[in-house]
């Protein structure tokens, strides 16, 4: 199943990458613009001027040498930064998911022999567990961004395609990863109608409460059922100790965690069912 999932995401990257690519380059100069004209229109205003200088004071020695579009440079680099090590994690990922036994036994090996049993019980059902959670995760993301591209093109957005990528992949950090990628679409819609911002903004929310309420329930069903509060408090929690890559690999180390303490302290240690 991990296999064909792979061809498949391949099969549709030769399909619309070229379009893809030729979006992105396109979105990042019309973000560009558009954080110059919203700022502009701070600038505009009374409120605006306020906030402009919290931010130039904020970060004075950035401000000074590039002024505030340089700070939205560093941000876009940051951003780009994080989407390369979130593919590499999901590479990562699919590559143990489609061969777990052979990693699974080499790390039996290193256990001594009278645990060798349980250990490699419990590497099984964490195994189980990470494949199923990231095939939902996955799941989840294609519908995310292709329902996002999709009302992004129904509402007159330019560059729907790469604002609908850029929402399934960010979708995979939880909390987060959604509101960041509300942005540049919201950005792009200011200079348009005035009802489109909210449009925009309510394409958004109804995407995010249909993967809340009916997609997440399904993967949680299929995987392990997390507790929210736990999800947030790990995404805060590691994002605080390792940065983004601690903010990208929470939510499966959560699963893990959990998996692992129903095992060892549920099951094996006060011997009820996990």
């Amino acid at each position: 199943m991990v296999v064909s999932l792979l061809a498949l995401m391949a099969a549709g990257f030769v399909l619309i990458g070229a379009q893809v690519a030729t979006q992105i380059s396109g979105l990042a100069e019309q973000v560009t613009r558009a954080v110059r004209g919203f700022s502009e229109t701070l600038r505009g205003t009374g409120v605006g001027r306020v906030i402009l200088r919290q931010l130039e004071e904020a970060r004075p020695e950035q401000m000074l040498n590039s002024g505030i579009f340089g700070q939205m440079t560093g941000m876009a680099s940051s951003a780009l930064g994080a989407l390369t090590d979130m593919l590499i994690l999901m590479v990562i990922g699919l590559y143990f998911a489609a061969s777990p036994d052979r990693q699974a036994e080499g790390v039996v090996r290193l256990v001594p022999p009278v645990h060798r049993a349980r250990a490699r019980d419990l590497l099984g059902v964490t195994g189980r567990a990470l494949r199923r959670f990231l095939l939902g995760k996955l799941a989840a993301m294609t519908l995310v961004g292709v329902l996002v591209g999709t009302g992004l093109a129904l509402i007159g957005v330019p560059f729907p395609i790469a604002l609908g990528v850029l929402a399934g992949l960010l979708d995979f950090v939880p909390i987060f990863g959604p509101i960041v990628a509300a942005v540049p679409a919201l950005l792009l819609s200011i200079g348009q109608e005035g009802r489109q911002t909210l449009m925009v903004a309510a394409l958004f929310l109804a995407v995010q409460q249909l993967e809340g309420y009916f997609v997440l329930p399904l993967i949680e069903k299929r995987a392990v059922h997390v507790p929210p509060v736990l999800t947030v408090v790990s995404v805060v929690g590691m994002g605080v100790l390792l940065g983004l890559p601690g903010t990208i690999l929470a939510e499966p180390l959560t699963v893990v965690m959990v998996v692992w303490v129903r095992k060892i302290w549920i099951e094996w240690t006060l011997g009820e069912a996990g």
